[in-house]
């Protein structure tokens, strides 16, 4: 158990890069598929969302401790966290929007 508490915890500066991991296989999930993107999207969201709430809690029941005497980076890791997020989630949806204006054009000018 200790060693898998050690392997879980040195993942956590790569924490930060999971929106852009997330993302570029959200983008290309969409691109081999053609109906229910949707799906891909919504689950790209939530991923992305709820990714460093659960990796805090599983690190709370590994190891109480950092929450109850938090390191003196780990506010920071948050901070950057939530603003490597919110940019990727931005992009992506601009990409999602983009990549549904091209589809409903294609439809239109086929009928």
């Amino acid at each position: 158990m200790q060693t898998f508490t050690r392997s879980y915890f040195s993942l956590g500066p790569f924490i930060i890069f999971l929106p852009l991991l997330v993302v570029a296989l959200a983008i290309f999930a969409t691109l081999q598929m053609s109906k229910y993107n949707w799906v891909v999207h919504a689950l790209a969201f939530a991923i992305i969302f709820f990714a460093l709430p659960l990796y805090v809690w599983i690190g709370a029941i590994l190891d109480p401790t950092i929450i109850e005497y938090p390191g003196p980076g780990d506010g920071f890791v948050y901070l950057l966290y939530a603003f490597v997020a919110v940019l990727t989630m931005i992009g992506y949806a601009v990409y999602a929007w983009l990549a549904r204006t091209k589809s409903q054009a294609q439809v239109g000018s086929t009928v």
